[in-house]
């Protein structure tokens, strides 16, 4: 359903939810979680701190939204650009280039995810861990089955094909830390990670790695 379609009051219960997850978003990730209240969220986004809970039971549920909304626009647009690709090699880069595009257009969301989910303790994770591992696992499986086609066309060297996408990730994921953590260390593109995916560091000679 569409804003077109949508009752007056349907539309403005989610322009309300909406400019709520913005001022929470806006103050968890200048913050820190543990050091906002539901007031300040508030008064950050104009309303009374009573209508805040007829939207978000407390102040958790209100981070699992934002975490969780945003991964799911991160895989149907993931899904949207692979699903175009025309080969396997295609799939991987296209894979490659909209995790890059996807996390620098979501600084604010990876800072607030990574922030407050490192430590082992926080509580918040496990209320996210079973839907967000789903949806990731399911995301790799796709990816796994590509490299699965790759192996039988022989583009691939023959290999667990989950260890395969693991690697990408940790690949991929490395830089991308690097980047959030040194804005200004030198920029790299995906053609860097997929020389090192694909490609390695040894100098090839007579056919085989050094």
């Amino acid at each position: 359903m569409d804003n077109k379609t949508m009752g007056r009051k349907e539309r403005e219960y989610l322009r309300h939810r909406r400019e709520i997850m913005d001022a929470a978003l806006a103050l968890f990730s200048s913050n820190g979680y543990h050091n906002v209240t539901m007031n300040q969220i508030a008064a950050r986004a104009e309303f009374a701190v009573g209508t805040l809970y007829k939207f978000f039971a407390n102040k958790e549920s209100l981070y699992n939204a934002l975490i969780t909304e945003k991964l799911s626009e991160y895989l149907q647009e993931w899904e949207s650009v692979v699903d175009w690709a025309a080969d396997e090699i295609s799939v991987i880069r296209a894979s490659v280039e909209a995790h890059i595009r996807i996390f620098n257009r979501n600084l604010d969301y990876v800072r607030l995810y990574l922030s407050e989910t490192k430590g082992a303790s926080f509580s918040l994770r496990a209320g996210l861990e079973k839907e967000m591992k789903t949806k990731i696992r399911s995301m790799m499986q796709k990816v796994a089955r590509v490299c699965e086609a790759g192996m039988e066309k022989g583009l691939f060297r023959r290999m667990n094909p989950i260890h395969m996408v693991l690697a990408l990730d940790g690949i991929i994921d490395s830089f991308l830390m690097e980047r959030l953590e040194n804005p200004e260390a030198m920029p790299f593109e995906a053609d860097q990670i997929l020389d090192l995916f694909f490609n390695g560091v040894l100098v090839q000679r007579g056919g085989r790695n050094a």
